[in-house]
């Protein structure tokens, strides 16, 4: 091909192009088709997905999403959310025992009702940005 050559779309070269090009566009309209996004390594489903892998009426769905929501849900008073003792444990990782030791200790407030106890999600969240210790540099250095 000559350097000012002009090349029309009856060119056998420009007519392969145009077909690869063509291929090209088929495939990515099939991959755009069937693909699903990844967030953080993990393919996400739609509702409508999830129903009819599992064979599930979108209604049912739904109640299913609200029972796992008023299972998991804590309610909220003047804009606090409050745990048990049960609660806090499992969060920490701790035992009752070590639990009521912080108590004792005045190491997380707590609200004693009758013979329920009750702790601010807030207090523990505290509690736990006092107790922080930052590794020292020295380690990272050595």
């Amino acid at each position: 091909m000559a350097e000012n050559e002009i090349i029309t779309q009856q060119d056998p070269q420009m007519q392969l192009f145009s077909q690869l090009m063509e291929g090209i566009l088929k495939k990515l309209e099939r991959y755009c088709a069937t693909a699903r996004p990844m967030l953080g390594g993990e393919v996400y489903l739609t509702g409508e997905e999830v129903c009819s892998q599992l064979r599930l009426s979108t209604r049912t769905l739904q109640e299913k999403k609200l029972e796992r929501y008023c299972a998991t849900a804590r309610p909220m008073l003047g804009g606090e959310v409050y745990l048990t003792g049960d609660e806090v444990c499992s969060q920490l990782r701790l035992s009752t025992r070590t639990l009521q030791e912080y108590r004792n200790l005045g190491t997380l407030p707590f609200y004693k009702i009758g013979g329920k106890i009750l702790y601010k999600q807030s207090d523990i969240q505290t509690m736990l940005e006092r107790h922080y210790n930052a590794t020292p540099k020295k380690l990272w250095q050595e």
